[in-house]
């Protein structure tokens, strides 16, 4: 999928999930237009304002929880590192953030362990 980035935001598709379940009780009409709508939506881009999570899945991939800018947290979500992987200013800013808060938690631990 092609991304972009740029400063500290980036540029990739938001994944939306399916809506099959809820397409079982409308008519076949209903359903088709649904999908038309939904494909037109999937060629949208969004961009990224921050990464707010991180996650290990059990297979060992990584997902990061994403704001999306001009959006609210409701619409935060959760991608797979290989979405946003040109979005490398963001991922680069993420990965310096939690190195940092990694290194002050440490520093606590020894200060504690100092008095």
């Amino acid at each position: 999928m092609p991304t972009q980035a740029t400063g500290e935001e980036g540029t990739t598709q938001k994944n939306d999930p399916a809506t099959s379940a809820e397409d079982v009780d409308k008519p076949a009409e209903e359903v088709e237009e649904s999908k038309e709508a939904e494909q037109g939506e999937a060629d949208e881009y969004y961009t990224v304002e921050r990464i707010l999570e991180e996650t290990k899945e059990k297979d060992g991939s990584i997902r990061y929880k994403i704001r999306w800018l001009g959006y609210t947290s409701d619409d935060d979500s959760w991608e797979p590192a290989e979405e946003i992987e040109h979005c490398v200013d963001i991922v680069m800013a993420w990965k310096k953030q939690k190195a940092e808060k990694r290194a002050e938690k440490k520093a606590e631990k020894k200060a504690k362990k100092g008095t």
